[in-house]
């Protein structure tokens, strides 16, 4: 007979192999430099104007308009995807450094309700520093976009979304550090700020006092992520921000 009275049922488990841990990031904080960001910067800027021509190409044959709102929306996602992807293969290639830890996006101090209060706060304070400075009302693209049917909901969406999580992770997250090492924290936030102001200056009809008024959130974004020392912490401020304008543009057009 087979004795059984020891089956494999008996037999103790055998402990799974623990997932390796994922490898620390370089001591050097930035570990990047100005030849990976000009690399970047090579790569990504050719490849958002191959994204927004193919877009222009698409949208017709498909009964969109070029320059409507959920075109422009989808292909500047697109395009957001396409540039970060280079951005983790440099990081990856280069450094053997994870994406989105490398960029900042760690856990702070801040809470998150400090950070939508911050926020909505500062889009009041910005909104009456534009009143104070008589901002000129232009037929800028952007207003025209917003004024198109449906053009105010997909913008909504994608600033309260997309934009922010993209424009914090280029800006804050991997320009900025660069700037305060070589610059220092002052003028490395106020440059930093000054370059995301004017990236709005052509959607806003180059009026300078919007750019002036976009790098001011900028500075407050910075100051956050340099203090925080956590893009996500300046993600959510930035879409905290965002969505109070958002709401008192809809509110203004009610109706409309």
């Amino acid at each position: 007979m087979i004795d059984d009275s020891h089956s494999y049922l008996d037999q103790p488990a055998v402990p799974e192999a623990a997932a390796p841990e994922p490898p620390p990031l370089p001591a050097k904080t930035p570990f990047w430099d100005w030849r990976d960001a000009v690399l970047f910067l090579g790569m990504a800027i050719p490849c958002m104007f191959i994204l927004y021509v193919i877009g222009q190409l698409i949208a017709r044959p498909l009964g969109l308009k070029p320059d409507s709102a959920p075109v422009l929306v989808v292909f500047q996602s697109l395009s957001y995807v396409a540039i970060f992807f280079l951005l983790a293969a440099i990081l990856r290639l280069t450094y053997d450094a994870p994406f989105w830890k490398s960029l900042g996006w760690v856990s702070s101090r801040v809470s998150i309700g400090l950070a939508v209060a911050f926020g909505v706060s500062l889009a009041f304070g910005v909104g009456a520093l534009g009143a104070l400075m008589h901002v000129p009302n232009v037929d800028s693209p952007m207003q025209k976009l917003l004024s198109s049917p449906n053009g105010g909901v997909f913008l909504a969406i994608f600033g309260i979304t997309v934009a922010p999580v993209a424009e914090e992770l280029l800006f804050r997250g991997f320009l900025q550090p660069l700037m305060v090492r070589s610059l220092g924290a002052v003028a490395g936030i106020g440059v930093t700020s000054i370059l995301f102001g004017v990236m709005h200056l052509e959607q806003n009809a180059r009026v300078w006092q919007i750019a002036l008024l976009i790098s001011i959130a900028g500075v407050a974004f910075g100051a956050l992520r340099y203090l925080s020392g956590s893009t996500r912490t300046s993600i959510i401020t930035h879409a905290s921000y965002n969505s109070t304008l958002f709401f008192a543009f809809f509110i203004a057009h009610k109706g409309q």
